[in-house]
């Protein structure tokens, strides 16, 4: 059965992913700070909530997808973009651009059977102190996104954990919402207001020489990722809402392909020449409607299909039924 607003959650946060990569070409204020704040935290959070392991799907919807995007993605970007094939390198260890979470899931999928048989408290407090200290270090960075996989596992940890924790409860307390939206209005207030938090401390993938921070922001930005999870758990409808909750089934495809119109419009440039606010309408608009093209069920049936290793399986299930 659909959890309905979880669904509602997958369709916010994969329209603040693609309108968050569409303000890379327009402005990287306050909006993009406070989306990359949140997006990515609660994003993984999600895909902990509905974690199980499973070696198949591992190798179906993870492993697979990112070995055929990032051989389009870097195929694309050589010749489309680049406009020089010789310049097309195949490679695995470092993902190209946004395929880093898949690598980061493949990770974490591969590692449930530890997180659902461990201590959650313990587990979750070892993620935590792996996320700070990864900072420490200049040297993983972007190779298989090893910098991100630690700084993103407590939010998978905490989807993964969630329904023990009988977090759901705290929806039923008036000083919960009340204190959780005034951290969020905070939140918003500090990363529109001030400047040392920069967009690179954001990003999970930089060290603090690198990205020019410490393991305290990044503590308190971890600790702000918490409770913005939180809100969305509290403050999203639970019922179902025509269009938005089927696309938040589909956010997979939308992820994988979005990539190609972003560094489209990039590439062509003259999109985005108005006013600053009217380009973050125009981006707004773009995004939706990228959202609304990929998500819909057609697009989503034909993707997993396609893109996933589901369409190998049902081609060699049928050949091993001819014969």
């Amino acid at each position: 059965m659909r959890n309905n607003r979880m669904d509602n959650i997958k369709f916010f946060l994969i329209f603040c992913v693609v309108f968050g990569h569409m303000l890379e070409l327009v402005d990287t204020g306050v909006w993009y700070k406070i989306i990359y704040s949140f997006h990515m935290p609660a994003f993984i959070f999600v895909s902990g909530y509905f974690a199980q392991f499973n070696r198949k799907k591992i190798i179906s919807v993870l492993v697979y997808p990112y070995i055929l995007f990032q051989c389009l993605y870097l195929l694309f970007d050589a010749v489309l973009i680049k406009q020089n094939l010789a310049l097309l390198k195949i490679q695995f260890t470092t993902p190209y651009w946004l395929l880093w979470y898949l690598v980061a899931m493949i990770f974490y999928y591969t590692v449930i059977p530890y997180i659902v048989h461990g201590n959650f408290r313990i587990l979750f407090g070892a993620a935590a102190f792996l996320s700070l200290i990864a900072g420490m270090d200049a040297s993983i960075g972007y190779y298989l996104s090893l910098s991100r996989c630690f700084t993103f596992l407590p939010y998978f940890i905490l989807g993964v954990g969630w329904k023990s924790l009988r977090a759901d409860q705290l929806r039923k307390s008036s000083v919960f919402k009340i204190v959780n939206v005034l951290l969020v209005l905070i939140t918003c207030y500090v990363l529109g207001r001030y400047h040392f938090i920069s967009n690179l401390m954001l990003y999970g993938s930089l060290s603090y020489a690198h990205g020019h921070y410490n393991f305290i922001i990044k503590g308190i930005l971890l600790l702000c990722g918490i409770n913005w999870i939180f809100f969305f758990m509290w403050i999203i409808p639970s019922k179902s809402i025509p269009l938005i909750t089927s696309v938040g089934k589909n956010t997979l495809i939308i992820f994988l392909l979005h990539g190609f119109i972003v560094k489209s419009l990039e590439h062509i440039g003259g999109i985005f020449v108005y006013s600053i606010a009217v380009n973050i309408c125009l981006a707004a608009l773009i995004s939706l409607v990228i959202v609304f093209l990929f998500g819909n069920d057609f697009m989503g049936s034909l993707g997993k299909m396609v893109f996933t290793g589901k369409g190998i399986e049902k081609i060699a299930g049928y050949c091993r039924h001819q014969r």
